[in-house]
């Protein structure tokens, strides 16, 4: 399938390849704007699914520089979710990149980019995960890790300006299910001056 050998192509590739790919293809000047945008939207989907930190990076370069559509853009953020083996790096990456101001503007793009976060923090912190790796080399996922991550919950949920944003948090925590974050979960659902769908929501997210 070609889609499956562009993919593996990508993860052998190092940022200056990737350049050399974005140049070469994505840019070319001898191909009309309609084939060069079907061609952008086709790397970017093996962006996403090649998975590697590389690939993420330029994905999100690609997503900041509106190079695909935003449609596009929030197809392909949702295939990192399939991503075989997250770091911590490439979660880091995610939301930092969330955490700019001309991707905060854009409702369709921070819902995307806020759940696959979570989902990408689910692969680096979940059952399958830790059982998988436990006994062939030291946890990704660290009490402090996931400690950081829970704050980070804690302060988007105290900076949430509506019941939407409390529930789109809610629901990245539900992707994440780190196990640390139920008493964070239990304070909002025993709060009774709480709105009744965002303590629902957290109860959801047990």
């Amino acid at each position: 399938h070609e889609m499956a050998r562009i993919v593996e192509w990508l993860r052998m590739c190092n940022k200056r390849e990737i350049r050399e790919v974005h140049e070469k293809i994505c840019q070319n000047e001898r191909v009309d704007e309609k084939t060069k945008k079907a061609i952008n939207e086709l790397i970017a989907d093996a962006l996403a699914i090649a998975g590697t930190h590389v690939t993420v990076e330029h994905l999100l370069e690609k997503i900041r520089k509106e190079e695909i559509s935003q449609p596009k853009a929030v197809l392909s953020l949702k295939n990192l979710v399939n991503m075989r083996t997250p770091s911590k790096e490439v979660v880091e990456m995610v939301f930092n990149f969330l955490k700019k101001e001309e991707i905060r503007r854009q409702p369709a793009l921070k819902q995307t980019l806020m759940l696959t976060w979570g989902a990408l923090i689910n692969g680096v912190c979940g059952e399958t995960k830790d059982r998988l790796l436990s006994e062939i080399e030291e946890p990704i996922c660290t009490r402090q890790l996931k400690n950081d991550w829970i704050r980070e919950f804690k302060r988007l949920l105290e900076e949430a300006e509506d019941r939407y944003e409390k529930v789109l948090v809610l629901k990245t925590m539900a992707n994440a299910g780190i196990d640390t974050q139920v008493h964070l979960l239990e304070d909002i659902i025993y709060n009774k001056n709480e709105e009744i769908v965002v303590r629902v929501s957290a109860i959801d997210a047990l």
